[in-house]
Order: structure tokens, then C-alpha cells, then sequence
């Protein structure tokens, strides 16, 4: 599975469930997050038997950190506007999904590669867009609304 797609999943996954946690189930995790996350407030952990999602303010900004069972940070996540983005991802937006209006949009880094994804909807369809290079936009999934 494509990393871009197994974050995908992760977050789609997280934002829809998951069971919040008063703290980690590995040390590790815990020190790898006090020592790459110092100043970090509002710290809540849920637990995946795959990973462990750590979301969390700092500096003003709300971020998601996925862990590995053995403390490693996997990605690190933020949602961010349209304005954020690369031009060319921006402009891109506004040409060719001009009747569409975003109800998704976040950035993921993840082994020093940074992806975008979004969701797009107009009154009949629901597009989900990656970009993995951060020129272009490539259509994950398209789904015909009911």
C-alpha cells in the first residue's frame, strides 16, 4: 500500500472514530512526543492496534503525530486552507474545479515528503484529490452523490 494512501486512510479513520486515551501505551511514544513536541498543550493520545494518533495544539495550530507500536513518529499532520497550499495546487483548484467547494483540505509529512489531500464536492459528486509532488492534483476517488 502506497504511504500516501495508508496516511490517507489513517486520518480518514481518525477523524471518524478512535478512543481517546489519557496517555500512551508505549514510553516511547511518549518520550519521542515530550522531546520532538516540547510546549505542545491540549495533548490527547488514541490507541489503534496499528499506531497510536497524538493530537495536540502548538504554536497556535492544532496537529495530529502518528506513532508506531515501537515510538517511531510515522507522520505528522495539520489541516490547512486553501491559501496555504502551493500556488500551483491553488491555482490549479480554481481552474479546473471551479464549481466545486472544498470541505476538506490537509497536509501530511511523512518520511521528508509533504502530501496534500482534499475533498471537493459540487451538488452531484464528492472528489477526493491527492498531490504527492505538489504540482498536480490526482484524483483518489469520485463518488456520485445520492
Amino acid at each position: 500500500m502506497k504511504p500516501s494512501i495508508l496516511i490517507t486512510a489513517l486520518l480518514i479513520f481518525t477523524m471518524s472514530s478512535g478512543f481517546a486515551s489519557e496517555g500512551p501505551d508505549s514510553g516511547k511514544a511518549s518520550a519521542s512526543f515530550k522531546k520532538e513536541f516540547s510546549g505542545a498543550t491540549q495533548v490527547n493520545w488514541e490507541k489503534n492496534h496499528d499506531y497510536q494518533l497524538v493530537t495536540f495544539k502548538l504554536n497556535d495550530e492544532f496537529l495530529f503525530a502518528y506513532y508506531s507500536k515501537d515510538g517511531e513518529l510515522m507522520a505528522l499532520a495539520r489541516n490547512i486552507l486553501s491559501c496555504k497550499l502551493p500556488l500551483s495546487l491553488d491555482m490549479s483548484l480554481k481552474t479546473n474545479y471551479a464549481g466545486y467547494w472544498i470541505t476538506e483540505l490537509f497536509e501530511v509529512s511523512m518520511n521528508g515528503l509533504t502530501t496534500y489531500h482534499i475533498i471537493l464536492e459540487n451538488a452531484e459528486h464528492i472528489l477526493k484529490l491527492e498531490s504527492v509532488d505538489g504540482g498536480n492534483w490526482e484524483v483518489d476517488s469520485k463518488k456520485v452523490k445520492q
